[in-house]
């Protein structure tokens, strides 16, 4: 496959992951989904696409006209957004948590794309599970997900089965999808993790690097497997 062809398919594998979490956002009154605008998308364990998926699926929502996306990297141990997309790190999440003095406007990235905004993991903090867990980070999760109607926020969370920062993220959005490997992540880890979202309103998974798909840049990725625990 070309690579044309294989941006088109994965364009459009994205356009298929994103509709049903954009249809429960929009009937959000009607399902009783709070904070649904938020979306938490985590995996198991490491290296199982949980970042391919958050950019792209920023991205894929943000070409929509009537839609604004913040796409936030939470993983604060291993940062991986500012890397992939080679921005400065130098200040984020963290420093805003850390420090009252720090405003929103301060940490927040303008992206090429008008409705694309990012805000990155900032430096490694000792004590980020604590700032993470704390009365500022609720708060910044209510204001971001009350303040502007049309933003969509994406956070990039950190392995669930690894540190403690994911369930405690989980808890401050309406939805969740959680990342699995084909082929690689046990049954019994899914479970795992599935277990440590039951409090969550909604829990979607995604079927990633299966061999039968498109290769792009070097992985196999299909996201047709969607669906509901």
């Amino acid at each position: 496959m070309d690579s044309n062809n294989a941006k088109s398919q994965l364009a459009e594998e994205f356009r298929v992951i994103k509709r049903p979490l954009v249809n429960n956002i929009q009937g959000a009154e009607n399902n009783g989904i709070n904070r649904s605008n938020l979306i938490l998308i985590c995996s198991s364990l490491p290296g199982e696409g949980k970042t391919f998926v958050s950019i792209n699926l920023a991205l894929s929502i943000a070409n929509e006209r009537d839609k604004s996306v913040l796409l936030i990297d939470a993983d604060v141990e291993k940062p991986g957004v500012a890397k992939q997309l080679g921005i400065d790190n130098s200040r984020g999440l963290i420093e805003y948590l850390e420090d009252d003095r720090v405003t929103f406007s301060d940490i927040l990235l303008k992206t090429d794309l008008p409705n694309l905004s990012i805000i990155t993991a900032g430096k490694r903090h000792k004590y980020s599970t604590e700032l993470l867990s704390s009365q500022r980070m609720y708060l910044f999760a209510e204001e971001v997900s009350r303040r502007y109607k049309d933003r969509i926020v994406i956070f990039d969370s950190p392995p669930l089965l690894v540190a403690t920062q994911a369930q405690i993220l989980a808890e401050l959005v309406g939805q969740v999808v959680l990342v699995i490997a084909a082929e690689v992540t046990p049954q019994s880890v899914v479970n795992e993790s599935v277990s440590k979202l039951s409090n969550c309103d909604v829990v979607m998974t995604l079927l990633n690097k299966t061999r039968k798909e498109i290769d792009i840049y070097g992985h196999n990725y299909s996201y047709g497997k969607y669906g509901h625990f």
